[in-house]
């Protein structure tokens, strides 16, 4: 028993208390969400889920600076045959590989024939550009109402100079995305 006692203040004494005050409770967290039924078929620019998307030539000698873009190109997402209790859609952009910090996609093209300091940037409806992986998209999402089981979706990519002079080649790049319900 002496020994007993004796550990625990030696214990208590270096800082150590035992297990027991260990799980004294600061607060609860409570969680929320929902598992919907909601699913809509998904088409993009009158393709499939999972189009590519062919932007125009541009030059290169126009990007005068960094930040300047060209060659806005529609990505539409149409929403048909949607079933479920949702209102709304949204289109969240996921980050990954191949997304740049600052929320562009990073030209994947590689080899001497790709094009250097640029970069795509994909832009709302409203022409504001989207940063990808933000939870921006999720807390201020941009929405379209599901209408007699359809809603459409309008964004656009762009090419967008990173730092200038910006190097002629080709580019290429991909991003995921998931349609969000409210």
């Amino acid at each position: 028993m002496k020994k007993q006692l004796f550990a625990l203040a030696v214990l208590t004494a270096v800082g150590i208390t035992p297990a027991v005050y260990a799980a004294a409770g600061d607060g609860t967290i409570n969680f929320k969400g929902a598992v919907t039924g909601q699913t809509c078929t998904i088409g993009v620019n009158g393709g499939g889920a999972s189009p590519s998307v062919a932007l125009p030539d541009v030059s290169g000698s126009n990007f005068t600076s960094v930040g300047v873009t060209q060659g806005a190109t529609n990505i539409d997402f149409a929403l048909t045959n949607c079933v479920g209790t949702a209102v709304k859609a949204s289109v969240y952009f996921g980050a990954g590989t191949g997304i740049n910090p600052d929320g562009t996609i990073a030209n994947s093209a590689t080899g001497a024939t790709a094009a250097k300091n640029v970069a795509l940037q994909i832009i709302d409806g409203n022409s504001r550009p989207v940063i990808i992986g933000s939870s921006t998209q999720t807390t201020s999402p941009v929405t379209a109402p599901i209408v007699s089981g359809a809603a459409t979706l309008k964004y656009a990519v762009q090419y967008i100079a990173t730092t200038v002079p910006v190097v002629p080649g080709t580019v290429s790049g991909a991003v995921t995305y998931s349609i969000n319900y409210l």
